[in-house]
């Protein structure tokens, strides 16, 4: 009995979701957000047919699947405008952080299998279809958190100038990734009672997100610059940025003798 309200209570929430991503993605079009950030319109629409998906067929795994997919790549493509207007003043660290976020995947994509059967806390009563496509999507959320957790890093360490909308989207992002990627691994090693609350957990800080973000999103935080680093530094900043531009300016020189070295 428990269980089957807790059951009904992450239902609740994932009809909150479906209506509270429509909102947000209503309001970004409004506001000329997603005019500014269009892959976050795709990435509300997966997140759309993911709760869709489980709430009117908890029990069928094909439209998750599908729908999981398509949030994936919604999330790729989020990560890749962010890189793309947070390092626009650092060309050769963008292609870099690119190429690292693919190359990151590809090798996420390779190994899921591998992990499903070598993490020693598998849970073995579930179906193996199931536990292949959650470790599968384990396995690539996590590389896209890995790469969240560097890409955040250059953001808390180095003085870069971004918008104050982007600035709020990573925060989203990097919370919510690192909760999901918990929830995942819960999922698919922990008792069926330990993995309830998870997912209960999950989906109210998911819906918390969407919240906040109809309250902090708008048009006036795309003309809001906000600078990142040793804020609570100023004096290394100058340095800080003086080092960008020399890493900058070195993978920039990589970059164009690895094509003259491949002829």
């Amino acid at each position: 009995m428990q269980w089957s309200i807790v059951d009904a209570f992450c239902r609740v929430l994932a009809l909150f979701s479906i209506i509270g991503s429509l909102a947000l993605g209503v309001r970004l079009l409004h506001s000329t957000v997603a005019l500014k950030h269009p892959p976050i319109l795709l990435y509300l629409l997966a997140q759309v047919g993911g709760n869709w998906a489980w709430f009117s067929h908890p029990h069928e795994m094909r439209p998750m699947q599908w729908a999981e997919a398509v949030t994936v790549v919604a999330a790729v493509a989020v990560l890749y405008d962010l890189c793309r207007e947070s390092l626009a003043d650092y060309p050769a660290i963008r292609r870099f952080a690119s190429q690292s976020m693919l190359s990151t995947l590809g090798v996420c994509v390779v190994v899921a299998l591998a992990i499903m059967w070598l993490n020693p806390l598998s849970r073995i009563t579930r179906s193996p279809a199931l536990q292949e496509f959650d470790s599968q999507v384990q396995a690539v959320d996590g590389g896209l958190f890995a790469f969240i957790v560097f890409f955040g890093g250059l953001l808390v360490w180095f003085p870069l100038k971004i918008r104050r909308n982007t600035l709020y989207i990573i925060i989203g992002f990097a919370i919510y990734f690192a909760v999901h990627c918990l929830a995942l691994f819960v999922q698919n090693s922990m008792p069926d009672g330990v993995a309830v609350w998870c997912n209960l957990f999950e989906s109210s800080l998911g819906a918390i997100l969407l919240i906040c973000g109809l309250v902090l999103l708008n048009a006036e935080g795309e003309n809001v610059p906000v600078t990142t680093g040793h804020r609570w530094d100023p004096g290394a900043m100058k340095g800080l940025t003086n080092q960008l531009e020399a890493i900058n300016a070195k993978l920039a020189n990589v970059q164009r003798e690895r094509p003259a070295v491949e002829k």
